[in-house]
């Protein structure tokens, strides 16, 4: 073997050394991010003797998200599909230019998202037109998303209530709160959805959903299993694809 042959190997050995060793360090200061735990496909009622520790939080990611209709003219069915939420920031900003948040909404909505299920498949469907007054359920615009979570820490009883609505007419987080200190109020007309969360437990949440504006006795459970965590910082959406 001639000396130009080994010196070309010895310069590719330290070219692939330092490689190495680059790609070491970015995962060693890459940050690092709980990973979701996918669990089986199955989403159950909620029992009346669960309850949401008051440490227990909703994390932002991409979950698995179910509903089950138990009433209604859909009663029985069920549909599945994709829920994402990210954290809100008193940074975020509107599609419209200069539009800022309240200062002091992330405590009561620390999350917003997207979320893309066929609600008509248990009898929630949603006006999403150009007409509609309610909010796409797929935008992903921070001051008017197509899912806002709320929370709520009664002083009376210590508890904290969670909240999700999705494509209502007060999915704008510059909507004032209620008398019950829920922010913003849930929606008496229109469309969409409410939903209560009743359980929070190993990154999922679960619990009951009723339409809004609509008197036909829709409701149902829900379970939202998560897929993947989001990092921070993370890209902005205006739209799901």
């Amino acid at each position: 073997m001639s000396r130009t042959t080994v010196g070309v190997f010895v310069v590719a050995a330290i070219v692939a050394s330092r490689e190495l060793l680059v790609h070491a360090a970015r995962l060693a200061l890459a940050p690092r991010h709980p990973v979701a735990t996918v669990a089986p496909f199955s989403c159950d009622a909620v029992s009346a003797r669960d309850i949401i520790a008051p440490a227990a939080r909703i994390d932002s990611g991409e979950y698995t998200f179910t509903l089950v209709a138990t009433g209604g003219p859909s009663s029985g069915a069920s549909v599945r599909g994709r829920l994402w939420l990210r954290r809100t920031s008193t940074l975020d900003t509107a599609s419209a230019p200069g539009t800022r948040a309240l200062v002091a909404d992330t405590a009561r909505i620390p999350l917003y998202g997207a979320a893309n299920v066929d609600f008509s498949g248990v009898g929630a469907p949603i006006d999403a037109g150009p007409s509609a007054t309610a909010t796409d359920p797929h935008s992903f615009d921070p001051l008017r998303p197509g899912a806002l979570v709320t929370h709520h820490t009664s002083r009376v009883l210590g508890e904290g209530r969670w909240r999700l609505l999705i494509g209502t007419t007060a999915n704008v987080r510059r909507a004032p709160c209620d008398s019950a200190g829920d922010c913003p109020a849930t929606p008496t007309a229109g469309s969409g959805l409410a939903l209560t969360v009743s359980k929070i437990d190993g990154g999922q949440f679960a619990g009951d959903w009723t339409v809004v504006g609509v008197e036909d006795g829709a409701r149902g459970y829900f379970c939202a299993v998560p897929v993947h965590y989001f990092g921070f910082p993370y890209p902005q959406k205006r739209h799901i694809p």
